[in-house]
């Protein structure tokens, strides 16, 4: 029997694949473009052979980088967006060491996905889905939408990373740049809203993304600012649902690419007011893919003993109490620019 297992993730923009040893750490990871593309205007639509290439590059770069060689692969666990042989949001909420009540996962990705899991199915009109979870004996309880880090993304690659853009510093990415930004405005700076709609909505199928309240003093600091907590608000907009179903979480468990940014994360924090446990790795619906793998090949005897082994916290952000209000009341300006618009959206369909 190998000693490694393979998971791979294709996500609403890059095809990931990372190699795990069998107690979780991660060997190796790599990712391949794999973009949606839009034939007209409200409409996305995937290459699904471009998508098995930028797969089967993304195992190859593995492998290659990591020395490991096929043959010493126990097992691969495949998810992605939609469903894989895994759901992939089965996958982050195992990759985040979700197997009780008491729990909570958000993925901050190309989707805003918000979920805990239940003994009991939770049925409700207004709810995302409710669906069989991994783990025999509970359902899962999504709330969703593609509106969270792919919203940065766009405006990074329209904004920062276009050709003529003001030069990143040397031996800096545009994230990087993002973050120095951010860090040069306070909380309290600015009350620009931004609704983060560009790829869909959790208000309005035809609502769309807007900046609300610049100035000309405003610079891209409070623009990118904006982004980051219009993000976290509308993650915020689909736990409150969840709320209506069960007790606030003690912690939170965050992963996607906003986890990647320390400073984006402590919004999170802040905004929610709860702790932010953040997950090792980097490749976390990979390591969900791995996990459920590992069970299904009899490397563990079940996912409570995988997720023991496999699973570590990297690191924890605390919520500011002295945050507390000036979020209170920007999430409060959120929702009401939200409301406000509702008129609006059929007019710009």
């Amino acid at each position: 029997m190998g000693k490694y297992l393979l998971g791979t993730d294709n996500g609403g923009t890059v095809a990931k694949a990372a190699l795990f040893a069998l107690d979780g750490r991660e060997v190796a990871a790599a990712g391949c473009k794999a973009e949606m593309f839009s034939p007209q205007p409200g409409h996305f639509e995937r290459d699904m052979q471009r998508l098995w290439q930028a797969t089967a590059e993304s195992i190859r770069s593995v492998l290659a980088a990591s020395g490991v060689s096929g043959d010493e692969v126990a097992c691969v666990g495949c998810t992605g967006h939609g469903n894989g042989l895994m759901f992939d949001i089965d996958a982050c909420a195992l990759a985040c060491g979700i197997v009780d009540e008491r729990q909570m996962c958000l993925v901050a990705g190309t989707w805003s996905i918000n979920q805990y899991i239940s003994r009991s199915p939770v049925i409700d009109p207004d709810l995302f889905m409710c669906s069989r979870y991994c783990i025999p004996g509970y359902y899962l309880v999504p709330e969703a939408s593609a509106t969270s880090a792919s919203n940065l993304k766009w405006f990074v690659t329209q904004f920062l990373d276009a050709p003529g853009a003001p030069g990143h510093p040397p031996g800096k990415s545009a994230y990087d740049l993002v973050a120095d930004l951010v860090a040069q405005t306070a909380t309290e700076d600015s009350s620009i809203v931004f609704l983060p709609f560009l790829f869909g909505s959790n208000a309005d199928p035809n609502a769309k993304a807007c900046l609300i309240g610049l100035g000309g003093w405003h610079d891209r600091g409070h623009v990118l600012r904006a982004i980051q907590e219009g993000v976290v608000f509308s993650h915020r907009a689909h736990v409150d649902r969840l709320m209506r179903f069960r007790e606030p979480a003690e912690t939170i468990r965050l992963t996607g690419g906003g986890a990647r940014s320390r400073q984006w994360v402590q919004i999170f924090a802040d905004v929610f007011q709860t702790p932010v446990e953040i997950p090792c790795g980097t490749e976390l619906g990979a390591l969900g893919a791995a996990i459920g793998a590992a069970v299904a090949a009899g490397l563990y005897g079940d996912y409570h003993e995988a997720v023991r082994a496999m699973v570590r916290v990297a690191e924890v952000r605390e919520p500011d109490a002295t945050r507390r209000e000036v979020y209170a009341r920007k999430y409060r300006r959120y929702q009401a620019a939200v409301a406000a618009l509702a008129g609006l959206w059929n007019e710009l369909a």
